[in-house]
């Protein structure tokens, strides 16, 4: 079961690699360079709102193999 989060700190390292991969791919955005983790945090900080979506079982945010 998951449940959603907003961002925090915490989650960084999580975020920045779900989102890197995306990137990595170039097929959902159009950004080239990954983000670190300051880059990172500022980024999802500056939106009006980030969600993390935690696997309720683990306690933790990560990806899910499709």
């Amino acid at each position: 079961m998951l449940k959603i989060e907003a961002y925090s700190e915490k989650y960084i390292n999580d975020a920045i690699a779900i989102w890197n991969d995306i990137v990595a791919d170039g097929i959902a955005f159009p950004q080239m360079e990954t983000l670190d983790a300051q880059t990172g945090d500022a980024f999802f900080k500056s939106q009006s709102f980030t969600g993390i979506a935690i696997d309720a079982e683990i306690g933790r945010a990560g990806q899910q193999e499709c």
